[in-house]
């Protein structure tokens, strides 16, 4: 409380600093000079981008302020002059600066082309998912300064864990395919790539304080040394609370930075950074569509409970299915350590090295109503008196969170050689992840409360009696220990005087995965103990880009991708509070590595005022690997969560994005996707003749891929006077299916979002300080964004065999309504 107090303290201090400033102040409004922003590389076919120094730069030859914002990017930062010989997007200090400080990279880049986000608040601290040209988020890659930070076991994204956006330099995205050295094993689709700036070359800092809807507080700290010799770094501190906007809940977030660069020599350079993150959020609650349309954004059945029944089960307290708000908690906490640097050996030979290491733990809350009488660990009954009254025979409400650990150490190395005309690159990743998946049993307060969020705590129910007596009592527990060997060679060709470049590379991926089942097996239960998985992976790529003239260009391209079957796939599914004779699915091993073909044309056209690019392009997935609620074959009528074989897909569409530089000091930016993507066959499932349960084909061959717009769309336009600042912005997104039936779909809807800002002279300690006002879905739309929970079909639906096929509920995230975030900020 005293730190909150000091910092609101501060906060206003430096507001009537800021505002004491007379008329004069306003004399200093000439823009800087246009700057360098570039996608070049300085490796070999532009397969260096695993290392922000190989996405080229922003370097503004005019005034920069302390925020980094150089008022002269094009389209107010959200494009940049590129050469790949491929589709990718960036945005920039000077549209990461003008948004909430609070947003996450998905809320960062929904403006590029293609990008269809969804977020349960508007500030960013509840994750959402994103989907791009059709993949999910867990199909794509991201790498925060070259390592990979997707889940090492099913590839899912947590946006909300990563860097502060205050330290953020660029976050890109590559919508059509990985590069050649991406450090990923399940990225079908496109990566996106965060690059956090660099410390500063003068000492001094930066802070801000905002202060929003729904109690929204968070304030910034970084500090930095400057060039003390040929080392520089910077250290940053942030935290943030608020409560939720619909239902009940609360987040907290504290994230530590650390970052230092030492400048060995020419263009040498060893950069070491440290990030640590910790957080405890409550859940915002999916609601099906027929709950939304029924009981609206508030209603009691969209959100979870605010009052705790000790008699009623976990999953049903007192308004419907949802349980008690103070378990569906979500506390993680990770660490990021990564270390990329480039060493010059020769004139013509470079090195580029990234060490980095990955710590992370958490789990996404939870409860069960276990039967003291009826406990099923692993396959096995057992009974214990659980609460002490001397008997087993109640049922009584616990905290079962499903708990994931993670080791993750790597290093991806590369040679990068010139010679006459051609550009060399030859490079190697090894990764070792190790992922424990476990879920302890602990009480619960008697308001209902959770005594140890993380689980970890020594309330932690043990087994008294019997084979297992002293062991902890486990839903599951199962150690996934992977292994990444990748080679991967590349080489561009420079022709006709440097106006035809031509890429060929070639990687060759060798995956393992070591799954152990520690649950014991029993006799109502076939657990396998131990599984593995080998994927080995040949993946060519072709791409060449021809300068038609000294604005235009055109590129073409060829690649493949592949992705691993997850670790789910590993491990047999058992269910605690089941009856011995009814313990969950045992599951046989039979996903096939996710596989895709992807070819791309475009075109660009650049200029010191206008650029724009468009492509087109083409995918054919195979295996495609999809997570959604199937029909348990041992419990008729239930459904569990598992991967499926959706067979093979294929889409095609087009992307746009135009952008200009100051012109009136005012920077236009529009982009477009139109996109059609298609199921090309059926999906094995299970249907019911009678009372009888047999194998059937759900007839989606021709069905739209869910959670895929036909078209997203986003105009916007920014101001900067070098004073006076502000933007406005409006994001278009199409109807879109939740099920691969086609049965149930959310409409199509708008968002307008905008800021105003003001950027005041220097005030004794104070550079540049700043209020600005950002204010989201100003129409203050309450709608369904994009389901959470893709189900195969919403409607009973007759198999091709004839079978009934039943229904399963898709669920939705929800679109904030109206919401604003007032920020003060300087540098000092």
């Amino acid at each position: 409380m005293r730190t909150r107090m000091a910092s609101q303290t501060l906060a206003t201090a430096l507001l009537l600093a800021s505002t004491a400033l007379t008329a004069p102040a306003f004399a200093q409004t000439a823009a800087p000079a246009a700057t360098e922003a570039t996608g070049s590389n300085t490796t070999a076919g532009g397969f260096g981008n695993t290392l922000p120094t190989d996405i080229g730069h922003v370097a503004a030859k005019g005034s920069v302020t302390p925020d980094g914002i150089t008022r002269v990017d094009i389209g107010g930062g959200l494009m940049i002059q590129e050469d790949q010989p491929k589709s990718r997007s960036t945005v920039t200090r000077d549209w990461i600066a003008q948004q909430s400080p609070t947003a996450n990279p998905y809320q960062l880049v929904e403006g590029l082309p293609g990008a269809n986000v969804a977020s349960p608040d508007a500030f960013g601290l509840n994750g959402g998912n994103i989907t791009i040209r059709g993949f999910n988020s867990d199909q794509l890659g991201l790498t925060i300064d070259g390592m990979p930070v997707n889940d090492s076991g099913n590839y899912a994204l947590y946006p909300q864990e990563y860097v502060d956006a205050e330290n953020l330099g660029q976050v890109s995205v590559a919508q059509g395919y990985s590069d050649l050295d991406s450090p990923h094993i399940g990225a079908t689709g496109g990566v996106i790539n965060i690059y956090s700036r660099d410390p500063s070359q003068k000492a001094g800092g930066f802070v801000d304080f905002s202060y929003g809807s729904n109690h929204a507080f968070r304030e910034f700290f970084r500090l930095e040394t400057g060039q003390i010799g040929r080392l520089r770094a910077y250290a940053s501190y942030s935290s943030y609370v608020d409560d939720h906007w619909r239902g009940p809940g609360q987040d907290k977030r504290e994230n530590y930075e650390l970052k230092a660069v030492l400048d060995v020599r020419d263009a040498s350079k060893i950069t070491v950074s440290a990030l640590y993150n910790k957080a405890l959020n409550n859940f915002y609650n999916s609601p099906s569509m027929a709950n939304f349309n029924a009981f609206g954004v508030n209603g009691a059945k969209n959100n979870y409970d605010t009052t705790y029944n000790p008699g009623g089960t976990a999953t049903n307290q007192n308004t419907g299915t949802n349980g008690y708000y103070k378990f569906r908690i979500n506390p993680f906490e990770n660490l990021v350590l990564t270390a990329p640097s480039t060493f010059a050996l020769t004139d013509n030979l470079t090195a580029d090295v990234v060490p980095y290491f990955w710590y992370g733990y958490g789990n996404g809350g939870g409860a069960s109503s276990i039967s003291e009488s009826n406990i099923n660990f692993g396959g096995n009954k057992i009974s214990q008196d659980l609460n002490g009254d001397g008997n087993k025979t109640d049922k009584l409400n616990f905290y079962t969170p499903s708990i994931t650990q993670t080791y993750r150490p790597g290093v991806i190395s590369k040679l990068n050689y010139q010679y006459d005309n051609q550009k060399f690159v030859l490079g190697y990743l090894y990764e070792a992840a190790y992922h424990h998946q476990y879920g302890t049993v602990s009480p619960l307060n008697p308001d209902g409360s959770v005594q140890s969020p993380f689980g970890n705590g020594s309330n932690n129910v043990v087994i008294q009696s019997g084979a297992y007596a002293g062991q902890l009592l486990m839903k599951r527990n199962t150690i996934t220990n992977t292994r990444s060997n990748i080679i991967f060679a590349g080489d561009e060709i420079s022709l006709l005087n440097d106006s035809l470049i031509v890429d060929v590379g070639v990687k060759q991926a060798f995956i393992s995965r070591h799954g152990q089942n520690l649950l014991p097996s029993g006799p109502n239960a076939n657990i396998t103990p131990y599984r593995s998985l080998w994927d080995n992976e040949t993946l060519p790529t072709l791409s060449a880009t021809y300068k038609l003239n000294e604005h235009a260009s055109v590129f073409a391209g060829f690649s493949t991708s592949f992705r691993t079957p997850q670790n789910y796939e590993l491990y047999d599914t058992v269910s605690l509070t089941s009856s011995a004779s009814n313990n969950g699915l045992v599951k046989a091993v039979n996903q096939k590595p996710e596989h895709a073909l992807q070819v791309e044309f475009g075109h660009r056209y650049q200029t010191d005022l206008i650029n724009t690019s468009v492509s087109v392009f083409g995918y054919h997935y195979q295996s495609r690997q999809v997570q959604t609620n199937v029909p348990d074959p041992t419990s008729p009528g239930n459904f569990i969560s598992d991967n499926i074989n959706a067979g093979s897909t294929t889409s095609y569409g087009v992307d746009f994005e135009a952008g200009t530089r100051p012109f009136h000091d005012f920077r236009p930016y529009i982009s477009a996707e139109f996109l059609h993507a298609t199921l090309d066959g059926d999906i094995l499932t299970s249907g019911k003749v009678g009372s009888v349960s047999i194998g059937d084909y759900l007839p989606t061959r021709g069905k739209t891929v869910p959670n895929t717009p036909a078209m997203t769309g986003f105009v916007g336009v920014s101001y900067d006077n070098g004073h006076l600042f502000g933007d406005a912005n409006v994001k278009l997104t199409g109807s879109q299916y939740a099920t691969f039936m086609n049965d149930e779909r959310i409409n199509g809807y708008a968002r307008v979002n905008a800021m105003v800002g003001y950027r005041f002279e220097d005030f004794a300690l104070l550079k540049a300080p700043q209020l600005r006002f950002n204010v989201y879905n100003i129409g203050n739309q309450q709608n369904l964004t994009q389901a959470s929970t893709v189900t195969q079909n919403a409607h009973a639906t007759t198999g091709r065999l004839g079978s009934t096929i039943a229904s399963s509920t898709p669920y939705y995230y929800v679109g904030q309504g109206l919401a604003a975030i007032v920020t003060l900020s300087s540098g000092f």
